[in-house]
């Protein structure tokens, strides 16, 4: 019994390896063979599949019709669960939270195969359909990225007037 919870590391962490290669391949396929309009294709999926992981899980529709600060406790959660390391900007407020991502399996996880992928591309649009159906008015936008040079991910969820 000792050593089901390296087993089920192990386990999760191969799964969201064959997520994160998935999703990058299926995006690099559509870009090469459809190009923009592929990209925009596979966009659209995932905010779909985004909206309805947020109908699935009870830590999303519990909140729904909530603001910035409900979302990102609830996105929080969700992202350490899947090995992220992240904190919540201590200024947050349900007009505006920042989640701040430190360590992304998905980036550690596609640098070497898909870098393009991560936070520039397809990932956030599955964020983004979580976040729109938890309440329509809550909007995600990513300054800082660690693809791009940056030490962390800064994910800011707010309310848009």
């Amino acid at each position: 019994m000792s050593e089901l919870p390296d087993k089920m590391d192990e386990a999760l962490r191969n799964y969201y390896s064959l997520f994160a290669v998935t999703v990058a391949g299926l995006y690099k396929v559509m870009k090469r063979d459809l190009g923009e309009e592929g990209v925009e294709v596979m966009s659209r999926a995932l905010r779909e599949i985004g909206a309805h992981w947020g109908e699935m899980f009870p830590e999303y529709y519990t909140i729904k019709g909530k603001g910035a600060k409900s979302f990102a406790d609830s996105f929080l959660g969700n992202i350490l669960y899947y090995g992220f390391k992240a904190e919540i900007l201590p200024d947050a407020s349900e007009k505006n939270a920042v989640v701040r991502i430190g360590f992304c399996p998905l980036h550690d996880i596609c640098k070497d195969y898909y870098p393009d992928m991560c936070c520039n591309t397809n990932e956030p649009n599955f964020d983004v359909g979580t976040s729109g159906w938890v309440n329509p008015k809550l909007k995600l936008k990513i300054k800082e990225k660690i693809p791009n040079g940056d030490p962390y991910c800064d994910y800011e969820f707010y309310l848009e007037d």
